[in-house]
C-alpha cells in the first residue's frame, strides 16, 4: 500500500514539473523538440495519470457516499467540549482514585485483623518474596540458598518487565533490616494485599504498578518482580522510597518549614558538610504545598537567598535549587546566638499563620546544630507555650553527646522528633522520620484520608505500539494516599503505618482526550492546583540519567504552564496586546 502511494505521489510531482515547463534537455541532442509537443505529451500524461488516481482511489463513489449520508458541517462550542474532555478525565482519574483507596482501606483492616503482635514477631518469613532473591540460580542450574523461585511472564503494560500476576514482591533499600520485629510484623499483615492487588487488576486491566511502603522500611510491589530487573545493571539496593514526593507528600499534611542551620566558627568544616546534607535532604522532602525558608545563624541570623528574607517561599524545585546553591557559599565566622535564631524563626512562622498565608496548616523549626548548652526553654516558652503550634526537631551532628539531653527535652516537649546524625548516611536516612511525626494530627483527628498526584516523572519503558515506542521511556504520576493505624492500644497513639498507591502512565490518560475531537490545531493539556503541568505536548522532562530503572528513584520534573505556554508571536505587532498576554501568563502563574 505504501509503495503505491509513492508512485501516486511521484506521477502527480511528475505533473507538476511539466506544468512549470521545467525540463532537462540532454547537452548532446542533435535538434530541439517543439514546445507545444513536449506541452501535449505532459498534458496526455496528465490526464492519464488523473484518470488512473480516480479509478485507484474511487474518488466518484467517496463523494456520493459522503452526499449520500448528509454530512454538515457542525460548529462547536468549546466549552461544553472542555466540560465534556474534563469529565472523562475525571472519570478516568476516580476510577484509579477508587483503586488505591480499597487498597488503602484492605490495609487498615489487615493490621486491625492481626492484632496479635506477638505472633506477627514470630512469624516466619519464609512467604516473603525479597526482590533481591528471586530466581537467583547458581552455576550448577540450582536454586541458590535462601532465594525463591517465582514464575514469570514478559508483559508490555508493566515497562515490557517480566511479572507474575498473583505475587508481589518486597523491596528492600539500604539500612532496613527484613528480620526486625517492626518489619516482620507488617510484612506478616500487608501479605494480605496480594489478592486485593489482583482484583484491582481485574476490575481495571489498564492498572499499573501498585504498591504499599510501610513506614519501616520496605516496599511491597504488585506485580511481583525481580530486582534489579534482568538486562539492568542496576543495584540490587533502591533508593528509599519514604524520602519521595509520592510517599512524604501523602504521609504529611502541608506546613511551614523554617530551616535553623548553625553556621559559626565553632562548627568543623565535616560537620558542617554533614548538616548542609540534613538541610538539604529536608528540602527534597518538601513539595509544593508546602512552605519553606532556610535560614543560617551564628551570633546573628542571615538568609543566604537575600531576596527570601522575612519570607516563607513556595516549595518549588527553582526555589529549593536557588537555597541550595546559596548554602553553599556560606561562609562559617562568628560565635553561635541560638536565642536570635529561634526568635526569627517562631517571629516569621507566626506572621505568615496570623496573615493567613503560607499553608495554613502544620508548622515546624528544623535545628540543625552541632549542640547547645542551653536547652533555650526561656524563648521557647515566650513564643511557643502552652499550646504548642509549632513543633521543633533538633537534628544533632556528630558524635559530641553532651548536648543530646538539651536538644532532646527541646523537640519532646513541643511534639518534635531529635536525631543525633554521625555520617552522610545517616543524614540521608534518619531525615524522613520527620513526616511520620508530622502525619500523627491527621491520623489523630482526620477521618477522610487525603488523596496526593505526584509530579511527573520519566520511568520504564512505554506500553505503547510500534517501532517507535521500543526505547520510548514513559512518563507517569503516582496517586498515593496514607494507610492509618486503627488499632487499640492501652494507650492513644497516632501512627501511620505507611502510604499505598499506584502509576499512572500519562499515555492512558492522553488516550481519554482523542486528538479527532479537538480537530487538526487543537491540543490538550493538564496541569495541577500549583499550575504544573501534568502532561503538555511541549513538556519535554529532562532525562534522569537512568536512576529510575536503576534505583526506583523518580526524577519529578513538572514545567510551570507558564514556562511552557509561551505567548503568541503573532502580538509581536502589537505591544500592547503582548505586554497584556505576558501579564496574565504572570498572574496565571502566581496567583
Amino acid at each position: 500500500m505504501h509503495n503505491r502511494v509513492a508512485v501516486i505521489l511521484t506521477l502527480f510531482i511528475v505533473i507538476f514539473l511539466f506544468n512549470q515547463e521545467t525540463f532537462i534537455v540532454s547537452a548532446d541532442q542533435d535538434e530541439d523538440i517543439p514546445h507545444n509537443e513536449v506541452r501535449n505529451w505532459a498534458l496526455k500524461f496528465g490526464v492519464d495519470v488523473w484518470e488512473f488516481g480516480r479509478q485507484f482511489t474511487n474518488m466518484i463513489n467517496i463523494k456520493n457516499r459522503y452526499n449520500d449520508y448528509d454530512v454538515e458541517v457542525v460548529r462547536k462550542d468549546g466549552i461544553v467540549l472542555l466540560k465534556d474532555m474534563a469529565t472523562e478525565v475525571k472519570n478516568f482519574m476516580d476510577f484509579k482514585k477508587n483503586a488505591v483507596m480499597r487498597i488503602m482501606d484492605s490495609a487498615e483492616q489487615a493490621a486491625l485483623s492481626d492484632s496479635d503482635r506477638e505472633s506477627q514477631h514470630t512469624s516466619p518469613t519464609s512467604t516473603v518474596y525479597d526482590a533481591r532473591r528471586i530466581n537467583e540460580y547458581n552455576s550448577d542450574g540450582r536454586l541458590a540458598e535462601g532465594a525463591r523461585h517465582m514464575d514469570l511472564r514478559f508483559m508490555r503494560r508493566f515497562e515490557r518487565l517480566p511479572v507474575n500476576l498473583s505475587i508481589s514482591s518486597i523491596l528492600v533499600p539500604n539500612g532496613v533490616d527484613l528480620n526486625s520485629p517492626e518489619v516482620k510484623a507488617s510484612l506478616a499483615w500487608s501479605s494480605h494485599l496480594d489478592p486485593l492487588f489482583a482484583n484491582n487488576l481485574e476490575r481495571d486491566p489498564a492498572l499499573s504498578w501498585q504498591y504499599f511502603g510501610s513506614s519501616s522500611g520496605f516496599l511491597r510491589r504488585f506485580p511481583g518482580t525481580a530486582w534489579p530487573p534482568e538486562g539492568s545493571k542496576g543495584s540490587k539496593q533502591i533508593n528509599d522510597f519514604r524520602a519521595q514526593n509520592w510517599f512524604v507528600q501523602a504521609a504529611s499534611s502541608p506546613k511551614d518549614v523554617v530551616i535553623l542551620l548553625e553556621a559559626s566558627s565553632g562548627i568543623s568544616e565535616t560537620n558542617f558538610e554533614i548538616s548542609m546534607t540534613v538541610a538539604f535532604a529536608i528540602l527534597d522532602t518538601l513539595g509544593e504545598n508546602d512552605f519553606i525558608n532556610l535560614v543560617t545563624f551564628a551570633d546573628g541570623v542571615t538568609s543566604p537567598v537575600p531576596c527570601f528574607r522575612d519570607k516563607m517561599v513556595t516549595a518549588t524545585p527553582d526555589n529549593i535549587k536557588e537555597i541550595k546553591d546559596a548554602v553553599k557559599a556560606t561562609k562559617l565566622e562568628h560565635k553561635v546566638n541560638f536565642t536570635a535564631g529561634l526568635e526569627y524563626a517562631f517571629g516569621l512562622l507566626h506572621r505568615y499563620n496570623q496573615s493567613g498565608n503560607g499553608s495554613q496548616c502544620n508548622q515546624a523549626i528544623m535545628l540543625i546544630t552541632e549542640g547547645t548548652s542551653e536547652p533555650q526553654v526561656d524563648v521557647i516558652k515566650h513564643y511557643n507555650w502552652p499550646h504548642r503550634p509549632v513543633r521543633i526537631f533538633t537534628y544533632l551532628i556528630g558524635r559530641d553527646s553532651s548536648s543530646k539531653s538539651n536538644l532532646y527535652d527541646m523537640a519532646c516537649t513541643n511534639k518534635g522528633y531529635f536525631v543525633q546524625i554521625n555520617s552522610l548516611e545517616d543524614a540521608r536516612e534518619k531525615v524522613i522520620e520527620y513526616a511520620l511525626v508530622m502525619a500523627r494530627p491527621m491520623v489523630m483527628y482526620q477521618q477522610d484520608h487525603p488523596i496526593h498526584w505526584s509530579p511527573v516523572f520519566m520511568a520504564g519503558m512505554s506500553s505503547g505500539l510500534g517501532q517507535e515506542n521500543n526505547n520510548k521511556r514513559r512518563l507517569v504520576t503516582t496517586v498515593s494516599t496514607p494507610v492509618f493505624d486503627r488499632r487499640n492500644y492501652s494507650i492513644r497513639v497516632a501512627n501511620i503505618l505507611g502510604v499505598v498507591g499506584t502509576d499512572v502512565p500519562i499515555e492512558e490518560i492522553q488516550k481519554m482526550i482523542p486528538q479527532y475531537k479537538l480537530g487538526v490545531n487543537g491540543y490538550s493539556f493538564i496541569i495541577d492546583n500549583n499550575g504544573r503541568v501534568l502532561y503538555h505536548p511541549d513538556l519535554r522532562p529532562l532525562s534522569d540519567n537512568g536512576q529510575y530503572i536503576d534505583q526506583l528513584k523518580p526524577k519529578y520534573s513538572s514545567g510551570d504552564i507558564t514556562e511552557i505556554e509561551l505567548p503568541d508571536t503573532e502580538f509581536q505587532d502589537d505591544p500592547d496586546l503582548l505586554e497584556e498576554n505576558k501579564n496574565l501568563l504572570h498572574d496565571m502563574r502566581y496567583e
